[in-house]
């Protein structure tokens, strides 16, 4: 039998105890790859939910050492609120290749003293901009005449709308051609063109939520940050998740994360180590046999720690396997996000299971190379 053989061969010799290992290997992959997917898609939701497409966001930001005691409650909500005037102020601005508008009327806050109000908030902006909005359009199509309507995952879970239905949106028909994924910023909403919004009852109340803001190729995102700031009109540009005031929250889910993966690593070392010792065990007079006719410590360790890397492998082509399937098409189902699964996801789990092989190889390898030809013999 060729040593690569061998190799392959031993770790299924007792397949009772090799079913065991790598069901308990897979369990650990499958916890890993949906902790990863879960985080891949929680930053690419932060990425879009804060720069969207654009390079950043320019959101309207109250200074702190402004004094509003006397301020009316409802000027006060006008003045955190971007404007056209805003608008142009940004385009105009050195380095700016295109800045796009997010109108959003938040129908729900009519809703208390108007019972034929939409049922939902409501995202207007133009079709040819849609990839810089931060939407992701998860089943049908993009609206594309001023009688189609996309809905957001959230709003057809909470209304059982869905594509081909017809809602109407203030006396006006539109029929549902699509439906997106928020990121955490548009939940309820439903998605409408621009020239939509003079048919809103409360037009008014549509505003500028946010600009996206393109810049020009190899411009400094940091200087422009800068120059925002230098207007002094209380505009904030953001383009990471440092500025995001619930940075804590986001900072605690990694570190909880990070345990669990310490976790996963400990628990898969462990089956490693108990399912290659227990094949040293059993192969211990092998071993001596081996050790008598030439082998070396070398090619005993090689052995060993590639029966570890065996079992571990056929643990995460199996474990990976079963994540796809249990995640992209069953859980993904009740979540308002998408999964997000891409190479780096695999390369990640793939490494920590390489740590598992290695740290629940080591002492079985040990164990195997300081056994005594003589002795080894002689075991029963």
């Amino acid at each position: 039998m060729s040593f690569i053989k061998l190799i392959i061969k031993n770790p299924f010799r007792k397949k009772s105890k090799a079913i065991l290992s790598i069901f308990g290997l897979t369990l650990a992959v499958l916890v890993l790859l949906t902790l990863f997917s879960f985080v891949a898609s929680v930053e690419s939701s932060i990425e879009k939910s804060i720069i969207a497409g654009g390079d950043l966001t320019i959101f309207k930001g109250l200074d702190e050492t402004d004094n509003f005691e006397n301020t009316n409650p409802d000027d006060l909500i006008n003045l955190n609120k971007l404007n056209n005037s805003d608008l142009d102020t940004i385009k105009s601005m050195e380095g700016v290749k295109k800045a796009i508008p997010i109108y959003v009327n938040y129908g729900t806050e009519f809703s208390y003293y108007d019972e034929n109000s939409f049922e939902s908030s409501i995202l207007y902006f133009d079709q040819d901009n849609y990839n810089l909005i931060g939407i992701d359009l998860r089943e049908g199509k993009l609206f594309n005449n001023n009688n189609e309507v996309i809905v957001s995952k959230e709003y057809v879970d909470i209304t059982k709308n869905t594509i081909g239905n017809k809602i109407n949106v203030y006396n006006k028909s539109y029929t549902i051609v699509g439906i997106f994924s928020g990121n955490n910023m548009y939940p309820d909403f439903v998605a409408l063109p621009l020239s939509e919004i003079p048919y809103n009852k409360y037009s008014n109340s549509t505003y500028i939520e946010k600009i996206v803001v393109k810049l020009d190729e190899g411009y400094d995102v940091n200087l422009f940050s800068e120059n925002v700031h230098g207007l002094n009109k209380g505009l904030a540009p953001m383009s990471s998740a440092d500025g995001l005031p619930n940075k804590f929250l986001y900072d605690l889910i990694n570190e909880i994360i990070t345990q669990i993966y310490l976790f996963a690593i400990i628990f898969g070392t462990i089956i490693v180590l108990y399912s290659t010792l227990s094949s040293v065990n059993d192969r211990t007079r092998e071993i001596g046999v081996l050790k008598s006719v030439g082998w070396s410590n070398k090619m005993i360790t090689v052995m060993i720690m590639a029966e570890s890397f065996v079992l571990s492998l056929v643990s995460w082509i199996v474990g990976s396997i079963i994540s796809i399937i249990v995640i992209e098409f069953i859980i993904s189902n009740f979540l308002s996000f998408v999964p997000v699964f891409n190479l780096t996801v695999f390369i990640n789990t793939l490494l920590i299971i390489v740590i598992i092989a290695v740290l629940g190889g080591l002492y079985p390898t040990y164990r195997a190379i300081n056994l005594s030809p003589t002795e080894a013999l002689r075991y029963e």
